[in-house]
């Protein structure tokens, strides 16, 4: 039996740095589990501590993938 994924909205007011956050913790810790997006409430502009962040785990990804990948 294939369970459907529930789907999670993270909001903040902007959507520059928390709501961010949390989407990527939850998907990396549950992402099998959950369909997960964020928002905000207001435009605003992004965290750049942020945006550093969410590179890293991009980076760090990779890197896993590409160890359990091997040419």
């Amino acid at each position: 039996m294939v369970m459907e994924k529930r789907r999670v909205l993270f909001v903040c007011v902007h959507n520059s740095a928390r709501s961010q956050i949390a989407e990527e913790l939850l998907r990396k810790m549950a992402g099998d589990r959950f369909e997960v997006e964020s928002a905000g409430l207001e435009p605003g502009k992004l965290n750049p501590i942020v945006v550093e962040t969410l590179k890293e785990e991009i980076r760090s990804r990779i890197k896993e993938w590409l160890q359990r990948h091997p040419k």
